[in-house]
């Protein structure tokens, strides 16, 4: 199914405004877009969790957060080492990640 996410070649901004639901022609057009190609993906077997395709990190800096793209090596040694807090339900309530797009830059 990832391939086939992968093979819409959405940018980043594209894949943000289809999540954040918003209402342009274009967004809906890939939501249309993103909406077949799930429902047409064939998979049977789940192999070892890894990144399939990009990773990105995003970076509290002040009142913004940086978009990175982060290499294999650093998407493993990130995903090794996550640690898991109290406030981890709450910061992925959708009104938080829609806050945090919001304040998204560039990097």
């Amino acid at each position: 199914m990832l391939r086939k996410l992968d093979g819409l070649k959405l940018s980043l901004a594209e894949q943000l405004r289809v999540i954040l639901q918003k209402k342009d022609g274009l967004a809906e057009v890939n939501r249309e877009r993103v909406r077949v190609a799930v429902s047409e993906a064939k998979q049977e077997r789940f192999p070892y969790l890894q990144h399939i395709g990009q990773v990105t990190q995003l970076v509290k800096k002040g009142e913004s957060v940086e978009v990175k793209t982060i290499s294999w090596k650093d998407a493993k040694e990130m995903a090794t080492n996550i640690e898991i807090n109290d406030t981890m339900l709450v910061d992925h309530i959708p009104t938080e990640y829609k806050e945090i797009f919001t304040k998204m830059v560039s990097g």
